[in-house]
C-alpha cells in the first residue's frame, strides 16, 4: 500500500499549530467571553451573549484539559519506550548509562 506524502498524518498541521499556540487561543477565548458577559448584563440579559461567553470559557477549559492529556500521553509513551530499550541494552552488552 502506498500513501501519498501529502495525505498522510491527517490534520497534523492543525494539531501542531494549536499545540504551539494553545495558551494564546485560551487567553483569546477568555478575553472574548468577558465583553459578552458585560454586554448581556448591560442589556438586562435579553440576549444570548451569556451563553456564547460560557461556551467560550468551556472551550478554553477543554483546550487546557487536552493539553494536560497530551503531556500525560507523551510522558507514558516515553516511559514505555525507555522500558522497551532497557532490556535491549543489557542483552547487547552496552551499558545503559551512556
Amino acid at each position: 500500500m502506498k500513501i501519498a506524502e501529502g495525505h498522510c498524518g491527517g490534520d497534523e498541521e492543525l494539531r501542531s499549530w494549536l499545540g504551539r499556540n494553545r495558551w494564546w487561543v485560551m487567553l483569546l477565548l477568555i478575553a472574548a467571553a468577558l465583553p459578552c458577559f458585560w454586554y448581556d448584563y448591560r442589556h438586562q440579559a435579553e440576549l444570548v451573549m451569556t451563553i456564547i461567553g460560557i461556551n467560550m470559557i468551556v472551550a478554553a477549559l477543554r483546550l487546557l484539559i487536552w493539553g494536560s492529556g497530551v503531556k500525560s500521553a507523551e510522558r507514558q509513551r516515553l516511559e514505555r519506550l525507555e522500558e522497551h530499550r532497557r532490556p535491549d541494552a543489557s542483552i547487547s552488552g552496552a551499558s545503559p548509562e551512556r
